[in-house]
């Protein structure tokens, strides 16, 4: 590696400590000096500044999420049943259990912060429509994000045939629409 005031040689054992990195700024930066560390502690210390402040914005947004209040959903038994008429399988404990702390989390007047977690085919899209479903039922806009374009059409074509039938507008935005 070239620095400024000479060459730092490296045995190969340590070749794997290397890693490639580009700026984002284009043009050439002048090399640093390998002797001269005052440079590099401020650049490290502004570094932690930025870091920082970075942890402060987000518990800060944290505090002031929790300390909001939203107005809860109601929970229309009759009307839900109806709609779960449209699921074939039988909940799974875990299915239960989330389903259950979803729901009081929609029927609070906190903001929900959940993250829903599970292997592939355990359920969790059927989480996720029930309550959409509750939320739709409340007059509330829900969108599902995805993280590839054949998830987006696969929960497109469930949401759809789900949750269509009570009168929802369904759409998709995806790479593969207009």
């Amino acid at each position: 590696m070239k620095f400024l005031d000479g060459l730092l040689r490296l045995d190969v054992l340590f070749l794997n400590k290397l890693s490639f990195y580009s700026s984002r700024s284009s043009g050439i930066r002048a090399l640093d000096s390998l002797n001269k560390t005052k440079k590099w502690k401020a650049r490290q210390n502004k570094a932690f500044c930025s870091a920082q402040e970075y942890v402060q914005g987000v518990v800060l947004s944290y505090v002031a999420r929790e300390s909001s209040k939203k107005k809860p959903c109601s929970f229309d038994a009759d009307t839900f049943g109806l709609f779960m008429s449209g699921f074939q399988f039988k909940d799974t404990f875990d299915q239960s259990s989330s389903w259950s702390s979803v729901l009081s989390d929609l029927c609070s007047s906190s903001p929900m912060n959940r993250l829903l977690c599970g292997d592939v085919g355990f359920g969790k899209t059927e989480i996720a429509l029930r309550a959409a479903f509750v939320s739709l039922m409340n007059k509330r806009k829900v969108v599902f994000l995805a993280p590839t374009t054949i998830l987006a059409q696969q929960l497109f074509i469930c949401c759809k045939k789900r949750l269509a039938c009570f009168g929802f507008v369904i759409k998709q935005v995806s790479r593969l629409t207009k």
